[in-house]
């Protein structure tokens, strides 16, 4: 029963998101420790359920990103040795939606507040050891894509109504 929204209210300074809308459900078992000076932690069985999420840009009619539901079954996260496994992702019933203005910038692009990035520290020592990611496969089922192009003398508009594809 998480509400997004409650999360949003710790990034709603640095996004121009407007109050997201949804339910997700989140089920896990994890280990954490501090040993040694190195933070380790692991979750396993990872298990998602998301309803009727809505993302929006503040003061957009629409949504750019809806989704009826999604989930995510088996996941495996492994800080110390920097791995992510997710066996499925499925995603059902929802709209992608990118709009391009007459200045040529994408919507999305603005998503980011104009605030300077925070300077990032690498700690000590620290081996830029790539992360590993598997995802085993990806379920889209009912998913309508809509782009529009405002920067065209004659504006393009471009959408298909209901993707199905499995990866």
């Amino acid at each position: 029963g998480l509400r997004p929204a409650s999360l949003w209210r710790f990034f709603q300074d640095e996004l121009k998101l407007a109050e997201p809308g949804g339910e997700v459900d989140l089920d896990l078992r994890y280990t954490a420790a501090y040993a040694r000076g190195t933070p380790q932690a692991t979750i396993e069985d990872l298990r998602l359920a998301a309803r009727d999420i809505a993302l929006s840009l503040q003061g957009a009619k629409e949504p750019f990103f809806s989704l009826q539901t999604a989930t995510v079954a088996g996941g495996r996260f492994d800080l110390a040795q920097r791995e992510l496994h997710v066996p499925s992702i499925a995603l059902r019933g929802g709209t992608i939606r990118a709009e391009a203005g007459e200045d040529g910038v994408l919507d999305l692009q603005k998503l980011a507040t104009d605030s300077p990035p925070a300077a990032k520290v690498a700690p000590a020592g620290a081996a830029a050891r790539p992360w590993r990611v598997k995802l085993d496969a990806v379920r889209l089922g009912d998913i309508a894509l809509q782009f529009r192009d405002l920067s065209r003398v004659a504006p393009l508009a471009l959408g298909v109504g209901a993707l199905d594809v499995d990866l």
